[in-house]
């Protein structure tokens, strides 16, 4: 008799395995891109602002170095709770950090009116120059 719950119970293991490995190859072959530029991502963000993985762990909390570690090898995603926090930390949007934009967007609020108006000079100041670079586009 406990042979043949233990055969179910290997049986229900291999079976919940095997699920899992396709649904993570399912999962990896619709976001694969997305989860790689996820990755990519984060670690550019880390490495701007100088923190190593744990350091960048132990400021998020409730997660580890490994998972940091993860996140930046696309092995996974992090739980919504933890990709507002990086969004939040980074000061990045969540579709940024997904991949799903290319757009950096960034607060104006702590920069004074006249700090404001050398940002939008210099961005002004660069589109011109591109548009001179390439003005096929």
């Amino acid at each position: 008799m406990l042979l043949f719950y233990l055969g179910k119970l290997i049986k229900s293991i291999v079976c919940s395995c095997v699920a899992y490995v396709s649904f993570v190859r399912w999962y990896t072959h619709l976001w694969g891109d997305s989860m790689n530029l996820f990755g990519m991502r984060l670690k550019t963000l880390r490495n701007k602002k100088g923190l190593t993985q744990e350091q960048l762990a132990d400021k998020l909390g409730n997660i580890t170095k490994a998972s940091v570690s993860r996140y930046e090898q696309s092995a996974m995603f992090p739980t919504v709770e933890v990709l507002i926090r990086l969004c939040e930390y980074f000061d990045v949007s969540s579709d940024y950090l997904l991949g799903l934009s290319d757009k950096i967007e960034f607060k104006i609020s702590p920069l004074t009116d006249i700090q404001v108006q050398i940002v939008v000079g210099a961005i002004h100041e660069f589109e011109r120059l591109n548009a001179l670079e390439n003005p096929a586009e």
